[in-house]
């Protein structure tokens, strides 16, 4: 199969365009290659679809995709070469597409990050795209990635990184309108770059488990929209005053298995975890040390 170059929870990747645990998928998907760092290209002549004729930015090779294939697009490298020429937001359009990063050992992991004023690194407007194994950031009021159409159904970000060295941005993740069906976040970092809150979306029957919230300015979480489930998240907040934790304004969610936590001390009772929706379900979740009901 190939040379092993990295590994998630739940994807390994090989050389040679193989994803084990991407499960059964049609096999009419193509897979395409982007390199957009100092070793890659300096133009999109290349026709994307081995690893040494890559494309130079994200959106050439989304060019390539068809909606519904399964296309896979592996980000290898990424730097100014892409930077500089890529339309930003990167807008994703076609739906069942996987951008996944496959950092090597030199590189460590490709880092999509926007230039210009308030951009967004991607803006996804497709049902079941798939974002994982990258650093994200945008810049000024921008988000790492956005969603700003209503849509965006069952769309799966995961093993990513915002706002921790090179990813800034007001927010990580971020539903501006309308709602993300079934929208599933996990096992992604979200830091103390960032300008706002880590995630903020509204959706209906989305699950956000596992993730990890270091000191994001505005909040760690600000969640709408009906039947959510939080689920098993880690959380320092920036400061021990409310809604620097967990916010919900959900109707019917599910929240569990969270602990969140201000700086050094034990988090006072209420301000990490607040409940501004309705019939929510709360179970055993952490302020501090202690076994906490929201406010």
């Amino acid at each position: 199969m190939g040379q092993q170059v990295n590994v998630y929870r739940k994807l390994k990747f090989f050389s040679g365009a193989v994803i084990e645990g991407l499960g059964e998928i049609p096999g009419k998907g193509s897979v395409y290659y982007v390199n957009g760092g100092s070793d890659g290209p300096t133009n999109n002549n290349g026709d994307g679809k081995t690893a040494s004729t890559p494309k130079q930015t994200i959106k050439a090779a989304l060019a390539l995709c068809t909606s519904n294939y399964n296309d896979v697009i592996y980000v290898l490298n990424y730097g100014s070469n892409a930077r500089a020429v890529e339309d930003w937001p990167i807008v994703v359009a076609k739906d069942q597409v996987h951008i996944i990063g496959v950092g090597t050992k030199p590189n460590k992991w490709a880092t999509v990050t926007a230039t210009g004023s308030n951009k967004s690194a991607f803006d996804i407007q497709a049902f079941r795209v798939e974002i994982a194994g990258l650093e994200i950031g945008g810049t000024g009021t921008g988000a790492g990635i956005a969603f700003t159409v209503a849509g965006g159904h069952g769309c799966y970000i995961h093993d990513c990184w915002f706002g921790m060295s090179d990813g800034v941005g007001a927010n990580g993740v971020k539903v501006s309108s309308g709602d993300a069906p079934r929208i599933w976040i996990e096992d992604c970092d979200f830091g103390m770059l960032l300008t706002g809150v880590g995630i903020i979306v509204a959706s209906t029957f989305g699950v956000i488990v596992g993730n990890r919230f270091v000191r994001c300015p505005g909040a760690a979480m600000q969640v709408a929209g009906d039947a959510v489930m939080i689920l098993n998240n880690q959380v320092c907040m920036d400061a021990d005053t409310v809604n620097h934790g967990i916010y919900v304004t959900t109707t019917n969610g599910y929240i569990d298995g969270n602990h969140v936590a201000s700086q050094k001390t034990a988090t006072t009772a209420d301000r990490g975890l607040v409940d501004a929706g309705t019939n929510n379900a709360w179970g055993l979740n952490y302020s501090g040390i202690v076994a906490d009901l929201p406010a």
